[in-house]
């Protein structure tokens, strides 16, 4: 948790690695960037919205806090003050301005959820995020691509691979041609093509699926792999 000092208050440094963290918290373990870096903060944000797409749809589970936050502040009279004027003092009201607070839902993510979850989009964890698992007694779930011990030849073969390594050569292929500004374009440039010729996917109720991966791929799914599309 010091290696993301700023990124974290005085009070949760000293409770330690908690069992549930809010996506912002997860986003900057999993994508993490340094004062000045533009770029890198970009991948944290995209990653962020990923995650939020993700518990959007239910994709990614998660429990519902409720917390007391300032949702706005409201003009309050505070009394009278004197200040001098030519000609004696004058005598005006004084206002100042008291926080209103109201009920807030915020969405926790358990460790063992997100290292499922980022698994199955093909993505191992960060550093950051391994000593979140470990701290917490979470074995990172294994990435669907990753030989896995013990495990019979065969039935390794037979296994299907991730969305990720089937339609990354075609993502990266149809980012180049059209330089998307957003991964959330990008995912509606997919699902316009979805079907088409070529392209990995097929359209189910208004989401994508990949066929030879056998699972349906939502937004949030792309958003994680943002950098990767992008990258040469």
């Amino acid at each position: 948790m010091a290696l993301l000092g700023r990124h974290f208050t005085k009070e949760e440094h000293a409770a330690g690695w908690p069992e549930t963290l809010k996506p912002e918290r997860i986003a900057v373990l999993q994508r993490p960037y340094t004062l000045g870096d533009i770029s890198g903060k970009r991948l944290t944000q995209a990653f962020l919205q990923g995650l939020n797409a993700a518990l959007a749809s239910g994709e990614l589970p998660s429990t519902i806090v409720t917390a007391q936050v300032v949702t706005h502040h409201q003009k309050v009279f505070k009394g009278y003050a004197s200040r001098p004027m030519w000609g004696g003092d004058v005598t005006e009201p004084v206002y100042g301005a008291a926080p209103v607070y109201g009920d807030k839902d915020f969405h926790c993510i358990a460790a063992p959820a997100f290292a499922a979850w980022l698994a199955a989009q093909g993505e191992t964890p960060s550093p950051h995020v391994q000593a979140w698992f470990d701290a917490v007694g979470v074995a990172g779930a294994a990435v669907p691509d990753a030989p896995v011990a013990g495990m019979p030849a065969q039935k390794h073969r037979d296994r299907k691979p991730s969305w990720s390594t089937v339609a990354m050569p075609y993502m990266k292929s149809l980012y180049k041609a059209g330089k998307y500004k957003s991964a959330k374009v990008f995912y509606n440039a997919l699902l316009n093509r979805a079907g088409v010729e070529g392209s990995p996917f097929s359209k189910v109720k208004n989401g994508l699926y990949c066929d030879e991966a056998g699972t349906q791929v939502a937004e949030g799914s792309v958003g994680t792999k943002w950098r990767e599309i992008r990258s040469n």
